[in-house]
């Protein structure tokens, strides 16, 4: 998943738009709790 040249794009979205983290985080778990 991790394609891109740079070192750590993730760390940029996170700074820049830290709710958008979050939901991608719960977007994460709520699909792992369905696989459950």
């Amino acid at each position: 998943m991790n394609s891109s040249p740079e070192p750590a794009p993730d760390r940029d979205t996170a700074t820049r738009r830290p709710r958008s983290a979050l939901r991608a985080l719960l977007d994460l778990v709520d699909l792992h709790v369905i696989a459950l």
